[in-house]
């Protein structure tokens, strides 16, 4: 197998720790379940690829919730 580019997205920052470590603790159940819809969307299993400062790289509209907020751009890789 190898890695290949899947596709990239830009993402509200208050879903990388969830994105990057599984750390749901501080998303509401809402929007739990907004990242898991994304996560089901991309073919399993990914790794991810993201600048290490996440602090917002954008003032954009976020790709899981569809909400305007700071954006991280992410880069999805999967197995081919």
């Amino acid at each position: 197998m190898r890695i290949v580019k899947h596709d990239s997205y830009l993402v509200a920052t208050c879903y990388m720790p969830a994105l990057i470590n599984g750390d749901y603790s501080g998303l509401l159940e809402s929007e739990a379940a907004e990242l898991a819809e994304f996560e089901n969307s991309i073919p399993q299993p990914f790794t991810i690829e993201y600048s290490r400062d996440y602090r917002g790289d954008v003032f954009d509209r976020c790709e899981v919730s569809g909400l305007y907020a700071d954006c991280c751009k992410i880069t999805i890789y999967i197995e081919a």
